[in-house]
């Protein structure tokens, strides 16, 4: 289980503070044995970074012509 680093002296705790992404890929990958359990995660990764940004310009498009 990755823990987060405990608060520096005057430093105030975050309630939310999540560990680095690597750190959570390295942990699945050590889990899991292999990196298979990874190949969603990228197929998802890249499709939310590349499709969806493209998809926009279009939505925005087609709203103005319909309305």
């Amino acid at each position: 289980m990755i823990r987060p680093r405990p608060p520096e002296p005057g430093e105030r705790p975050e309630r939310h503070r999540r560990p680095p992404r690597a750190e959570v890929v390295t942990a699945v990958q050590a889990a899991a044995g292999n990196a298979t359990p990874l190949m969603a995660y990228t197929i998802v990764y890249a499709f939310s970074n590349v499709v969806l940004p493209l998809l926009g310009p279009i939505v925005v498009v087609i709203a103005h012509a319909l309305g």
